[in-house]
């Protein structure tokens, strides 16, 4: 085999869980065997119906997720876009939230030192972010997951 074939093949397997790798490296070098024996006819594939012939295949990842019984990514497909914005409007929304709160608090409180008040914004912030990423990501995870179960 060539060492682009090679090389392709060695990207799809590291995707793929270690019990399926070697079933899928032999229908993998067949097919693509077969693509190049139809492309080439009795000819020796050159470098570019190699690159060709791999180019139809597609993306590794994507040829994985083709063998591979469940979804390769945690969020993946339609979801994903959606995923993105749905995260920096979440993100966006509570670091807004909680700035707000933590200079209304700090106007309200005259007392209380400046360096206070921007610690206890930092002590709510960073939770917040995680809390609100995960939340998100959870959700759509769990969308990912009952869209493949109703296939």
């Amino acid at each position: 085999m060539n060492n682009n074939v090679e090389q392709y093949v060695l990207a799809v397997l590291n995707i793929l869980p270690r019990h399926m790798r070697n079933d899928v490296k032999q229908k993998l070098q067949s097919n693509i065997s077969e693509m190049l024996k139809d492309r080439c006819g009795e000819n020796v594939p050159e470098e570019r119906d190699i690159r060709v012939v791999l180019a139809e295949l597609g993306e590794p990842i994507e040829v994985a997720e083709q063998y591979s019984p469940l979804p390769i990514a945690l969020i993946s497909g339609s979801y994903y876009i959606g995923y993105i914005v749905t995260v920096k409007i979440v993100l966006i929304s509570v670091v807004f939230g909680i700035s707000l709160a933590s200079v209304i608090e700090a106007f309200s409180n005259n007392g209380i030192a400046w360096y206070m008040s921007v610690m206890c914004w930092v002590v709510r912030l960073v939770p917040g972010l995680f809390l609100s990423y995960g939340i998100t990501t959870f959700i759509f995870a769990l969308l990912e997951r009952l869209k493949n179960t109703r296939k």
